[in-house]
């Protein structure tokens, strides 16, 4: 069993906030070498929430656009 004393020993991973913050979203997807190139390619790509067509929803278009603040088109 791991007790919280094993926990003060562990290095590594993000530094703010536990898995899944919004520090480790944007440390995830906003900081990353040709984060910035990947989501314009996702906004060229973009299709409605509605479509069953190829592409990345505009939701999950959203969702990258506000972690990094990133503007997302209508």
């Amino acid at each position: 069993m791991i007790t919280i004393n094993d926990l003060s020993s562990v290095v590594g991973g993000v530094n703010h906030g536990p898995a899944g913050s919004r520090s480790a979203q944007y440390q995830n997807l906003c900081t990353q070498p040709g984060s910035r190139q990947q989501f314009d390619y996702m906004v060229k790509h973009m299709v409605p929430d509605s479509s069953e067509a190829p592409g990345f929803k505009h939701r999950v278009v959203k969702s990258v656009g506000d972690v990094c603040g990133w503007p997302v088109p209508k």
